[in-house]
């Protein structure tokens, strides 16, 4: 199963940092581990004004692990089977067997979520190689 076995909640901690929780949340690693991970990566801004997809492929390949795009318009997407970074509009949280878990500590029925929230999914990050660290 990609991912950790166990999720450990990770909250945001400034403007624009959704990926570098999602990074830690999804694959458990501590938080400062994935920020560091990011200011070694984006030397530019360091993830100041977040991450794109490629950025989050990047650094969590700095920390060992590959991930790998699934686009949510794929006719085989199904969200309550997947496990990964959901990537909305500007924004990422985890997907979790149809349970969507944001970074401020919230979590959603997959098809509530996208609904309320009015943001369309654009697809998943799932890890091909990942370790539980916790």
């Amino acid at each position: 199963m990609p991912g950790a076995d166990v999720l450990v909640m990770q909250f945001c901690r400034e403007d624009a940092d959704c990926a570098v929780a999602s990074i830690a949340m999804y694959l458990a690693i501590p938080y400062n581990e994935v920020l560091r991970a990011v200011v070694a990566t984006d030397r530019k801004d360091e993830g100041r004004t977040g991450l794109t997809n490629e950025e989050m492929q990047k650094v969590a390949k700095r920390l060992g692990y590959n991930l790998r795009w699934y686009s949510a318009a794929d006719p085989n997407f199904d969200p309550d089977e997947t496990y990964g970074i959901l990537v909305v509009e500007e924004h990422a949280c985890v997907l979790r067997n149809g349970l969507v878990i944001e970074v401020n500590g919230s979590v959603w029925e997959y098809d509530t979520y996208i609904l309320n929230e009015g943001k369309e999914a654009y697809g998943v990050l799932v890890a091909t190689n990942t370790v539980p660290r916790y």
